[in-house]
């Protein structure tokens, strides 16, 4: 194999995260819903169900998880882990979809991103959310 195949071939396995847009809370409002979209190298929705950590922060730095925020009440794919928690570990949909609810009684930004599983694809996780709640 030529080493311009073998890159395109490793390429192929990289996969990246896109996170969906999310409006900020105010008015007394305690929950978001936050998810995000596999797709492959070339930027097209991945046709097919991904292991993957989705995890809500308390500081941009993404150290650990909130102690503040909670995920849970999955819309599109399902959680195999975690779920009520900061930190889950999810299946996405069969077109590489995830989306639930997140939860902040307190005013504040909540971050949060993705990042690869045991299980899971090489993913480029460098998007991340935020949600501002507001009283």
């Amino acid at each position: 194999m030529s080493e311009p195949s073998k890159l395109r071939d490793a390429l192929n396995e990289l996969c990246n995260v896109k996170m969906d847009d999310v409006l900020d809370v105010s008015d007394g409002g305690t929950t978001a819903t936050v998810g995000f979209q596999i797709t492959d190298f070339a930027g097209d929705p991945l046709a097919a169900a991904v292991e993957t950590q989705f995890i809500a922060f308390d500081d941009l730095y993404l150290g650990t998880p909130s102690i503040l925020a909670t995920l849970a009440t999955a819309m599109e794919g399902s959680i195999i882990d975690g779920e009520g928690s900061a930190a889950l570990l999810v299946l996405t949909d069969e077109n590489g979809r995830f989306q639930c609810k997140l939860t902040n009684l307190q005013d504040g930004t909540v971050y949060g991103a993705c990042a690869p599983s045991v299980g899971g694809p090489l993913l480029d996780c460098r998007k991340i959310y935020s949600v501002t709640f507001s009283k």
